[in-house]
């Protein structure tokens, strides 16, 4: 349950208490994440004015893991997300995809590495990208990573 007391919350995956960081993560997540090879930075605001959220993180992931990410989610590559009917506007709005000429793809690299923290792996055309649909300019969550490595961000301001 979520504290509006007006106070921003900062867990790290370098906190010597671990416990409520993990749960926010696990709970943003909707699953457990694995803790070894685990980093994260989440800072989590709900007040008066409203929440502010912005969660960060990278972990070790199989093919196990990306199940449990496509089954707890309902998510889109880049491409799909940028053809689908009721939400193309709002998901190539997000990436600032000006055109259709523009490659969805590409956009989205671009505004993941404009968003990823230091410890993320960097987004590129070998790996996976997937944001979670109806995402927009004031509520988004994606996932990407390649070669064993899943990096997620989120962001909430409303």
């Amino acid at each position: 349950m979520r504290n509006y007391d007006g106070k921003e919350y900062r867990y790290r995956s370098s906190d010597l208490l671990k416990k409520k960081g993990l749960d926010a993560l696990s709970s943003h997540l909707k699953f457990e994440p694995p803790k070894k090879g685990l980093i994260y930075d989440l800072t989590l605001y709900a007040g008066g004015t409203g929440v502010y959220d912005k969660l960060a993180a990278s972990f070790p992931g199989n093919g196990e893991i990306l199940g449990l990410i496509k089954e707890k989610h309902d998510v889109l590559m880049p491409l799909e997300a940028s053809q689908h009917k009721a939400w193309s506007d709002d998901f190539n709005w997000l990436i600032e995809r000006e055109g259709p000429t523009e490659s969805p793809v590409e956009c989205a690299i671009h505004f993941i590495v404009s968003k990823m923290l230091p410890f993320q792996q960097a987004p590129d055309k070998d790996g996976f990208i997937y944001f979670v649909e109806w995402s927009d300019v004031n509520n988004w969550t994606l996932f990407w990573g390649k070669d064993g490595q899943i990096n997620f961000l989120s962001f909430s301001q409303g």
